[in-house]
């Protein structure tokens, strides 16, 4: 569930954003009575204005993916849909082989209920048989690792530089839970911070490969400093905290 070091950490903007958004203890089988909720319909406004407004849509994201390609030399993907969030995908590294396809992508995605952003990279492979095409993640990427380093940091730098404010959500907060939070088109299992700032199609419960906590230190308390290590750990951890 959500948890978090709040001697030496502020992840209260987090809480305080999916709070305004969502009715919190509200079950959304209560349809109309979770839909009356007000921030249920600012988040609604959000959507309309950022993403179903074509203008404001290619000001304020498709040119953002323009910046990406020219710094990193790769073509952008678009993956918005009608979630709290502009999001899109760089493939990084494409290898087919006997009706096999092998792709390293990194996933990029900023929030409309606050100003958090995060990345992720994947490994996937896909095959064809007959019409039909499936897909596997074999893993994912938390922070700068490896081969994904290089692009990973560019991406991260580009949007700190072009969304004033917006701050890197680590991977471990976006796998938490906050009690009581429905997110709508998803089913239990998926009411995840992540679903709730961004989206409920993206799976987290995936192997793999990074530091789960990368870019914690902007998340650090004026007054504190990361050299006494990290302490927000899951609740499970709670006992082993330096």
């Amino acid at each position: 569930m959500f948890s978090f070091n709040s001697d030496k950490y502020d992840f209260w903007s987090v809480y305080e954003a999916i709070q305004k958004y969502y009715p919190i203890g509200v079950d959304k089988s209560l349809g109309k009575l979770y839909s009356s909720y007000k921030g249920q319909q600012d988040f609604s406004d959000l959507i309309r204005d950022n993403i179903q407004n074509a203008d404001n849509f290619r000001k304020r994201w498709k040119f953002f993916d323009s910046i990406v390609e020219k710094e990193t030399g790769l073509k952008t993907f678009g993956t918005t849909i009608l979630s709290p969030c502009f999001s899109s995908f760089v493939e990084t590294e494409r290898i087919i082989y006997e009706g096999c396809k092998r792709m390293k992508r990194i996933h990029y995605f900023a929030s409309l209920l606050g100003k958090f952003f995060t990345l992720i990279g994947d490994d996937v492979t896909e095959i064809s048989v007959g019409p039909n095409k499936i897909s596997t993640t074999n893993y994912l990427v938390t922070s700068p690792f490896n081969e994904f380093a290089d692009k990973f940091e560019v991406i991260t730098k580009l949007i700190e530089t072009n969304f004033n404010g917006y701050k890197f959500l680590p991977f471990f907060m976006l796998t938490d839970r906050l009690l009581g939070l429905n997110i709508p088109d998803s089913d239990e299992s998926s009411n995840t911070i992540f679903s709730a700032l961004f989206k409920n199609s993206f799976d987290l419960n995936v192997f793999h490969f990074g530091d789960r906590h990368f870019k914690i230190e902007d998340w650090l308390k004026e007054g504190q400093n990361s050299s006494s290590g990290y302490t927000a750990y899951p609740p499970h951890w709670k006992n082993q905290n330096p």
